[in-house]
């Protein structure tokens, strides 16, 4: 049915954005614990950091549009 549609890819949508914050918050803790081996990887941190932010919002954005979809019963 159309609402099983709607239902299933929006939580599509929000497991790929989970997936991909948690991929970032994995790489860049193993880049800080580089960091302690090569000061050059605390750049790594840094982007990464931006870029959780960004997908933060993204990751969040996907949940709330789970959300507002009523699960189809």
């Amino acid at each position: 049915s159309k609402k099983w549609d709607q239902y299933l890819s929006a939580l599509a949508k929000a497991q790929t954005e989970m997936g991909s914050l948690s991929d970032l918050m994995t790489a860049q803790a193993y880049f800080r614990e580089a960091a302690h081996l090569d000061s050059r990887y605390w750049f790594a941190v840094g982007w990464f950091s931006a870029r959780l932010v960004q997908e933060g919002k993204r990751a969040q954005k996907a949940l709330h549009e789970l959300q507002a979809v009523k699960f189809p019963v």
